[in-house]
């Protein structure tokens, strides 16, 4: 004898679970749909995703790491490219940071406003919500906008300086490059604490230590010189 459920329940269960299934497809999770938006390399969609789920959770610390990788991956800064980089500790070039140059995007004010905004949105996550791999990234993502700053002032796209253009680097240019250089190198610590390797992050305290050795009275003196290093 086949026994059949009253139609009402039948309808319920039914209900139940198209409600749950179409839930699920009406409301994905907006780090999924980032992340395979970003995998297509479509950021502004990315941005787009992230900006809005934040407008509900702003203390989503996920949404934040993530749209911080998007505004870098419009911006053009791939964390890869950097770290691999990074790990060469300059050897193509007179220092690790030109050396960058030539993974880097060109230093527009747009790049430069959108690289500032990731590093920006990293630093607001609290320590005690940083994900694995946020510090590595915020240690990348810093070093590269330290510079994408000293790039800025390559006016002519060489990959080296000239006297005129190491002369336009001034005093308060020298301190926004060299805070920057800061934010790398203790964003590396915190990874390297924390049990994370490799010359990447090593080479960041490299860099500020190869500056700190440069001749000059001031942060912009000691900076333009170990820039003409890469010259």
């Amino acid at each position: 004898m086949n026994i059949k459920l009253p139609s009402l329940l039948l309808v319920l269960l039914l209900s139940g679970c198209s409600s749950n299934l179409f839930e699920s497809v009406a409301d994905p999770d907006p780090a999924d749909e980032a992340t395979a938006a970003m995998d297509e390399r479509k950021s502004d969609d990315a941005i787009d995703i992230l900006e809005k789920a934040l407008q509900k959770e702003p203390e989503n610390w996920l949404y934040v790491s993530l749209l911080a990788s998007a505004k870098a991956q419009k911006a053009g800064v791939d964390t890869t490219d950097i770290a691999l980089e990074m790990a060469k500790g300059g050897e193509s070039s007179g220092n690790p940071l030109t050396a960058l140059f030539t993974v880097l995007p060109s230093a527009t004010s747009d790049v430069l406003d959108l690289l500032q905004e990731a590093t920006e949105l990293l630093a607001s996550i609290p320590a005690d919500q940083l994900e694995d791999g946020d510090a590595f990234k915020i240690s990348m993502f810093n070093t590269a906008f330290t510079a994408l700053q000293a790039k800025y002032f390559d006016a002519d796209g060489s990959g080296s300086f000239s006297v005129e253009e190491l002369q336009s680097l001034d005093e308060e240019a020298a301190i926004n490059i060299l805070n920057s250089l800061l934010n790398a190198e203790s964003a590396a610590t915190i990874y390297q604490s924390a049990g994370g390797t490799g010359d990447a992050t090593s080479n960041v305290s490299q860099i500020r230590t190869q500056i700190d050795a440069q001749p000059g009275d001031s942060q912009a003196e000691k900076l333009r010189s170990y820039l003409g290093t890469g010259s």
